[in-house]
This record gives C-alpha cells, sequence and structure tokens, in this order.
C-alpha cells in the first residue's frame, strides 16, 4: 500500500504514514495501490485500474454514491468520536469501524434482524425504517424482511455513520 499524501511504500495497516505524518488517505497525490501519481478529482487509477480510496475510506462504489445523494446533512469533516455514551458492544464496534477507514462495516447485528425498523428508530435511524416501512408497503411485507437482514448485516455501519458523522442514510 502507498500513502496518497507522499507516495512512500507502507503497511497496509498504517494510521500515519512514517514518511510525511499524515494519514495515508488524507491526499490525493499519489494511487495506494502502485503509487502512480493521481489528481484530485480522479476516481480510478490510470496505471493499475483500481479504485481511489479517499480520507473517509470511500471507495466509490455505487452504494456508497447512492446513500450519500440520501444524505440529510453536509458533512463538516467534524466526527463525534466520544463512544463512551454507548454501550461496550457498539463502543468496540465503532472503534473498529473507525480504525479501518471504514473499510470494515461492522459485525453480524442479530438485534437489527429480530427487531428491524423498531431497531432502527430507537437508534434514531429514522429515514432508513422510514424508507423500510415505505418498501414494505409497496412490497406486500418482503422489503420490510429485506430490510431486517440488511439491518443484521450493516446495521453497525449505518449507526455509525449516523452517530459518528451525523448522517442520515437508507442503506
Amino acid at each position: 500500500m502507498h500513502c496518497r499524501v507522499c507516495g512512500a511504500n507502507i503497511n497496509e495497516k498504517a494510521e500515519i504514514c512514517v514518511k510525511c505524518g499524515c494519514r495515508p488517505f488524507n491526499g490525493s497525490e499519489y494511487c495506494q495501490e502502485c503509487g502512480a501519481e493521481t489528481t484530485e478529482k480522479q476516481e480510478i487509477c490510470l496505471k493499475c485500474g483500481c479504485r481511489l480510496k479517499t480520507n473517509k475510506g470511500n471507495t466509490g462504489n455505487a452504494t456508497e454514491k447512492f446513500s450519500d445523494f440520501f444524505s440529510t446533512q453536509e458533512d463538516s469533516g467534524e466526527l463525534n468520536l466520544d463512544f463512551s455514551s454507548l454501550p461496550v458492544y457498539y463502543q468496540k464496534e465503532f472503534q473498529k469501524i473507525y480504525n479501518s477507514n471504514e473499510t470494515y462495516k461492522g459485525s453480524f447485528n442479530i438485534w437489527g434482524v429480530l427487531f428491524g425498523i423498531f431497531w432502527a428508530f430507537y437508534h434514531g435511524l429514522w429515514l432508513s425504517a422510514i424508507v423500510a416501512i415505505i418498501v414494505s408497503i409497496c412490497t406486500a411485507g418482503v422489503g420490510g424482511v429485506i430490510y431486517w437482514f440488511i439491518y443484521g448485516f450493516r446495521g453497525n455501519y449505518i449507526f455509525y455513520r449516523s452517530y459518528v458523522k451525523g448522517k442520515q442514510t437508507i442503506i
């Protein structure tokens, strides 16, 4: 892996580049895979073809861009990293997600599957819950069951984005 700021070859798990002292994904000068020079607006490396990561861990996949489109707040860059008011389970999950630059999407959440929309409302994920209700009504309940599984597999990440970044997303 290469630092996006200075292009130095670094360990995959490094949070700080030892050459320049910056977070590896804070820049846009170099490709994280091959170290080739890139531009700020470039999404794909012209040399190796990989998707370029940003400081948010966004790899540019369609789901994240779709979710960002339905964001309710602008991303001001300020993160709420005080997890102390959360249960220990969410403290550990959120710390893992944050430390991985959001490449880790959280472990399976059994409560998200069992309680679905109620779990979402309880955690303040109102946009996702409302969309799940509408989808469920339009599909005679099938969409609601699908959302239960979405909450099971991606619920921790959806909750993380809402709590840490203040962004409501539907998926």
